[in-house]
């Protein structure tokens, strides 16, 4: 037989009877590996921010007592 894919079935589902059924082959979901790299991306983006920020005031703070 072809294998011929439904349009009318969303992902992780198939077509049976005319109907759109959850395909039952247990896929792997990468999702919880992906939530982690997220997370660890806004850390790291975060204390970057924070950094740039501390660097900043620090030097405004150099250039004011400078000033007197």
């Amino acid at each position: 037989g072809v294998c011929v894919l439904d349009q009318r079935c969303g992902p992780g589902t198939v077509l049976k009877d005319d109907v759109c059924v959850l395909d039952s082959t247990p896929k792997k979901s990468a999702a919880p590996q992906a939530l982690g790299k997220e997370l660890v991306y806004g850390f790291v983006a975060a204390f970057v921010v924070a950094g740039i920020i501390g660097i900043i005031l620090a030097l405004m703070g150099k250039a004011s007592k400078s000033k007197d």
